[in-house]
C-alpha cells in the first residue's frame, strides 16, 4: 500500500516518470522469471521526518551487473532504452534527495528519497 498524498509535491509528469519507470523495470525483470511463484513486486512509501521515501522491490532472474555509475546494465535493445533509473535519480536530486540500488538474495531494491520542500 502506498499513500499517494505523500507525492502531491510532484507534477503529473514527475509522478509518471517515477512510478512508470520503476514499475516498467520491475515488470520486465519479473517477466523473465520462469516460475510464476517466484515473481514478486512490492511498492512501499512512507515519510520520515521531512522526507518522502519510495521503495520498490522485485525479484529477478540471472545475474545483476552494475555499471561504473552503480546502475544496472540495461537489457533493452535499441535507442532510447535504459534511461529509466537515470531519470528517477535526476528526479530525486531535483527534489533534494537521492536514489539507491542494491540486490539481496535475488531481490532488486530501489529506494528513492525526496524532500517535498526542496525544488
Amino acid at each position: 500500500m502506498i499513500d499517494g498524498s505523500l507525492f502531491n509535491f510532484l507534477t503529473e509528469r514527475e509522478i509518471y516518470s517515477l512510478f512508470g519507470n520503476a514499475l516498467d523495470n520491475a515488470l520486465e525483470a519479473v517477466s523473465k522469471i520462469e516460475d510464476p511463484e517466484k515473481r514478486m513486486i512490492t511498492l512501499k512509501s512512507n515519510s520520515r521526518g521531512d522526507l518522502v521515501v519510495l521503495q520498490v522491490e522485485n525479484t529477478y532472474a540471472g545475474d545483476m551487473t552494475l555499471s561504473e555509475n552503480a546502475l544496472p546494465h540495461t537489457t533493452k535493445t535499441g535507442s532510447g532504452h535504459g534511461f529509466g533509473l537515470r531519470s528517477i535519480s535526476r528526479l530525486a536530486e531535483k527534489h533534494g534527495g537521492s536514489m539507491s540500488l542494491r540486490t539481496e538474495n535475488g531481490v532488486f531494491k530501489l529506494s528513492v528519497i525526496m524532500s517535498p520542500e526542496k525544488r
